[in-house]
């Protein structure tokens, strides 16, 4: 499967100063080993195909990366255990956390990496990255329904199947895949602009613009946002949210984005 131009602009846009994944911090009561959640993970891994694909970028960016399976995938590249120093308390932790998300995925293996912070008393911390181009919050939501389970008890799954990773594209498959793209997508970008109105040449001449600035990470260009990152947070519950809901209307999800936004 190809990337759309929405994707792969989150692939393309990535900086060192700007990572492109997103991360999500999960808590857990209790003090969880990483061995227990490996073993979690390891029959869940293969519900979803993409956990196991890598990008194959065509030759000269002809056209956009498509997904593979990784041959030498291995469960413990992306699931990490990192034991805290004793007495860490979870702000420490979140802080940790946040360091080890630091800096891009690397792109010869699949987009995205999961780590298991142990050492707080009563709680264990995961820390889940995932880039952009390879879920959005609607897939982030699906995964964390195969990921995650809300019963204290999950049913047990059966043990993974054998993996058989299809065959990597040869040079001249990546090369006849990437032509194809690329004059049908050139194709396309004709009968768009053949369609646009005449006062819409000034769009292009931005887009041009656009393309024309530096992307060189160099000391007179460098963005002042760097790679890393804080966490600010606060609870409430969700009764009261509710309650605001149905006073003024709207949803539960407007409520947060509001009040977050404020």
């Amino acid at each position: 499967m190809r990337l759309s131009t929405h994707d792969a602009s989150f692939v393309y846009g990535e900086t060192a100063n700007g990572p492109m994944h997103g991360v999500s911090l999960t808590l857990l009561d209790g003090a969880v080993s990483y061995d227990e959640i490996f073993a979690y993970y390891e029959p869940r891994v293969g519900k979803i195909p993409r956990l196991r694909q890598k990008l194959a970028f065509a030759p000269f960016n002809l056209a956009h990366p498509r997904w593979v399976d990784d041959p030498s995938f291995d469960l413990r590249n992306h699931l990490i255990g990192h034991r805290l120093a004793p007495n860490t308390t979870l702000a420490q932790a979140e802080a940790k956390a946040l360091e080890l998300a630091q800096g891009v995925l690397d792109r010869n293996r699949p987009l995205w990496r999961t780590f298991v912070l142990e050492g707080v008393e009563g709680r264990t911390l995961i820390a889940s990255l995932t880039h952009h181009a390879f879920v959005d919050g609607a897939t982030a939501v699906a995964l964390s329904t195969v990921l995650t389970d809300p019963s204290p008890d999950p049913e047990p799954q059966e043990a993974a199947p054998a993996w058989s990773p299809e065959p990597a594209p040869s040079l001249l498959d990546r090369w006849i895949d990437a032509g194809s793209a690329f004059i049908e997508q050139g194709a396309e970008n004709l009968r768009r602009m053949r369609q646009l109105p005449a006062a819409e040449p000034s769009r292009l001449a931005r887009v041009v613009e656009a393309l024309a600035q530096p992307v060189m990470q160099a000391p007179w260009n460098r963005s002042l946002v760097g790679p890393k990152r804080q966490l600010a947070y606060f609870t409430v519950s969700l009764e009261d949210i509710k309650r605001i809901r149905s006073a003024h209307g709207g949803t539960v999800n407007d409520v947060a984005v509001s009040t977050v936004m404020e």
